[in-house]
């Protein structure tokens, strides 16, 4: 941890907000309109990863035969039709409404496109709690380190002072890349086995978040 915490970065998808089952939805959708096999959501939190595109790859998805940017449009039109039935993990708005009256600075990054990400925060009443939100310009989910060391460099983050809350394990390399402390949520889109060859802060809820952030 952060010998004096003053910043928390925060992931979006599966950090705050609880979408997996969502998400394999919309995957199993995919599938089924190419007759292939349904996944479980076990299934998917073994395999799911960064970069996607190879993500898909090892589902048995070929980009030789189909465009990947058609296939991620499919799939975020499913997503983004469906969103309103995602709520935050439990206690995540309560804590994050803490943190602000504590006066950390918190900010999102995330894969996902900016204008969403800005109207998701706002419609779950958390937009209040950041500072600033910094999201993707395509559906491509390619990463976010670049914007992460933009968000760095525009809003004057020191490292040594600020944690990158994230559920997977391209999230622990995102925070490397910006030299910032990593913690892992283990509620998402990566099963908590996926973590063991770190030796970072990991947590199994939102309580124990809470414990090492307040």
């Amino acid at each position: 941890m952060a010998p004096t915490l003053r910043t928390v970065i925060w992931d979006f998808n599966g950090t705050i907000l609880s979408d997996v089952e969502l998400s394999v939805e919309g995957l199993n959708l995919l599938r089924s309109r190419r007759a292939m096999h349904t996944v479980t959501v076990e299934e998917y939190r073994d395999i799911f990863g960064f970069p996607v595109q190879d993500y898909y790859r090892c589902l048995g998805f070929d980009f030789e035969q189909e465009d990947f940017s058609l296939l991620s449009r499919e799939y975020h039109d499913h997503f983004f039709a469906n969103m309103h039935r995602c709520r935050p993990h439990r206690h995540i708005p309560e804590l994050m409404h803490d943190l602000r009256q504590e006066g950390m600075r918190q900010f999102v990054l995330s894969a996902m496109q900016e204008p969403e990400l800005r109207r998701l925060l706002d419609l779950l009443g958390l937009a209040e709690c950041v500072e600033a939100i910094y999201g993707l310009g395509d559906l491509l989910a390619r990463g976010k380190v670049e914007r992460g060391h933009q968000l760095m460099r525009e809003r004057k983050v020191d490292p040594n002072e600020t944690v990158l809350i994230g559920d997977t394990d391209h999230d622990v390399d995102v925070a490397r890349e910006l030299g910032v402390t990593p913690i892992t949520l283990t509620m998402g889109h990566q099963a908590p086995h996926r973590f063991d060859r770190f030796d970072h802060p990991r947590v199994d809820s939102v309580e124990e978040l809470r414990t090492l952030l307040l």
